[in-house]
C-alpha cells in the first residue's frame, strides 16, 4: 500500500524497504525512462501555482515524501512559472531553522511556496502569510492533515484560505479519502465519557 501511495505521488519515487516502520523517511528518487516528470497530479499543482504566483499569493504545499517538492520545483522551472520564493521544511530541517524559514517566507514581498512535510511542520508553526494550502499527498490520519492545514488558519490570518486535496480516482488515494471521511465521521459521533 505504501508503494502504491508513493507511485501516486510520483512514479519516480520508490521505498527502500516498505517493511521498515519509518519507510517514508527513506524514499529514493529514481528517474525512470518512460515516466514523465509532469504527471497529471504535478500538472494540477503547476496550474494552481501559476495562478497563485500570477496573483502574488503565498502557498503551503504538504507532501509526505521529501522528494516531491524538488520534483515539483523542477517541473515549474521547465514550464517557466513566474518567479517565486521556494523553500522546504521536512524531517531533516533542524528545529532551530524552522521558524526563521517561516519568517523569511512570511516577509518575502511577492509570491512564495513553502513545501512542508506534515509530520515535521504539522504543529507549532504559524504561517498566516499563506492563503493557499495544497495537500499533494494524503495521510491516513485526518487529524494530522487538519493540523497541517491549520498552519495557515491561525490568529492573525486576515484573508480567506483555500485548501486543495489532490488525489487520483480509482487508486489507493481514493481508498484513503474514503477512510479519512469515515474516521472524521466516527470522531464526530464519539462521545467522551468521564468518571
Amino acid at each position: 500500500v505504501g508503494q502504491l501511495a508513493l507511485y501516486c505521488a510520483h512514479p519516480w519515487l520508490k521505498a527502500k524497504d516498505c517493511s521498515n516502520p519509518n519507510w517514508e523517511d527513506e524514499v529514493e528518487l529514481n528517474e525512470r525512462p518512460g515516466y514523465p516528470l509532469v504527471t497529471p497530479k504535478v500538472e494540477v499543482v503547476l496550474h494552481l501555482l501559476a495562478e497563485a504566483f500570477g496573483n502574488g499569493r503565498k502557498v503551503l504545499l504538504f507532501a509526505a515524501f521529501n522528494h516531491c517538492g524538488g520534483l515539483i520545483k523542477k517541473a515549474a522551472e521547465q514550464l517557466k512559472l513566474p518567479k517565486a520564493y521556494w523553500h522546504a521544511i521536512n524531517g531533516s530541517t533542524p528545529q532551530e531553522d524552522r521558524q526563521p524559514i517561516v519568517d523569511e517566507f512570511s516577509v518575502y514581498d511577492g509570491p512564495a511556496i513553502l513545501v512542508l512535510n506534515p509530520k515535521a511542520a504539522g504543529a507549532g508553526l504559524n504561517i498566516t502569510a499563506a492563503t493557499i494550502v495544497i495537500h499533494y499527498t494524503l495521510n491516513w490520519n485526518p487529524a494530522l492533515e487538519m493540523q497541517a492545514s491549520a498552519r495557515a488558519h491561525r490568529i492573525g490570518q486576515k484573508s480567506p484560505v483555500t485548501i486543495y486535496r489532490l488525489f487520483y480516482e480509482d487508486t489507493v488515494e481514493r481508498v484513503m479519502m474514503d477512510r479519512i471521511a469515515w474516521k472524521q465521521d466516527l470522531a464526530g459521533r464519539a462521545v467522551p465519557i468521564s468518571s
